[in-house]
């Protein structure tokens, strides 16, 4: 089922000529995001890093109509089966520039849970836009809920500051046991529970590698990790830091593995 996806990324660099000491801001414009949503079929199979007992398995594949699920399986390991409780994430891009997640399920609930607000005058949960730059942010306020049934407009939406920048991001890899370094254009998406990183008390991190998809997903709250394994696990990588002084690292996925 895997889809291969092809990209043509265009950047265009924009010097500073009031202030020749800036570091340029590349922007770039991004004519199918679905390329850092899907992996191709050279980059299946990939596994999380390093291998943990009940390791997890990612697999993203398109389904067409710019929408691709990203699926993963808790132990024991095998195929995708829903009925189990292996989780999937969907995401969509939309005809107005911006990638979102639109429904997920995971083990915290029984039931998959779909993010409402882009037709119910709010934005959903938003990824990236294709004006991702490189050297700065972008920033947003989302609006949006959790809801069962997608078509549901809540009676209010809750704001979730969103942050995303297109970098060459280093990966350690793991092919055929035989550990390397990857460098690959990615987009870095911060997702928070309020309207500001100040106010927020959570915050969930993406990593989005053109031409593979999920690389890795980051948890950070303002309490200690409840996982011990965390510093063999979360390998350090760029851009893998508190956002402000207090906040700490809880959860982590590197999904660079490949049997």
């Amino acid at each position: 089922m895997k889809s291969t996806v092809v990209l043509a990324l265009t950047l265009a660099a924009f010097s500073c000529k009031e202030n020749p000491t800036a570091t340029p801001v590349h922007h770039a414009t991004i004519s199918n995001p679905m390329v850092y949503l899907v992996e191709d079929a050279e980059n299946a199979g990939r596994h999380d890093w390093p291998l943990p007992v009940g390791y997890v398995a990612l697999a993203n594949v398109a389904e067409g109509n710019g929408t691709a699920r990203q699926t993963w399986d808790f132990a024991p390991f095998g195929s995708y089966e829903p009925e189990r409780g292996d989780g999937f994430q969907v995401a969509e891009v939309g005809s107005d520039g911006w990638v979102r997640f639109t429904s997920t399920r995971d083990g915290g609930k029984p039931f998959v849970q779909h993010f409402v607000g882009q037709h119910c005058k709010g934005t959903g949960w938003l990824v990236f836009g294709t004006d991702a730059a490189s050297g700065t942010w972008r920033e947003v306020v989302a609006t949006l809920s959790i809801a069962r049934d997608p078509a549901t407009c809540p009676p209010s939406l809750n704001p979730a500051f969103t942050r995303y920048r297109l970098e060459q991001v280093e990966y350690p890899f793991s092919v055929t046991g035989r550990p390397s370094t990857r460098i690959i254009s990615t987009v870095i998406s911060e997702h928070y529970d309020r309207a500001s990183i100040d106010s927020s008390s959570a915050l969930e991190r993406s990593y989005l590698g053109k031409g593979y998809g999920l690389l890795r997903w980051e948890a950070w709250r303002r309490t200690p990790p409840p996982i011990g394994d965390l510093p063999e696990r979360c390998v350090a990588i760029a851009y893998s830091e508190p956002p402000a002084p207090g906040w700490q690292l809880n959860d982590c996925r590197t999904y660079t593995l490949l049997p």
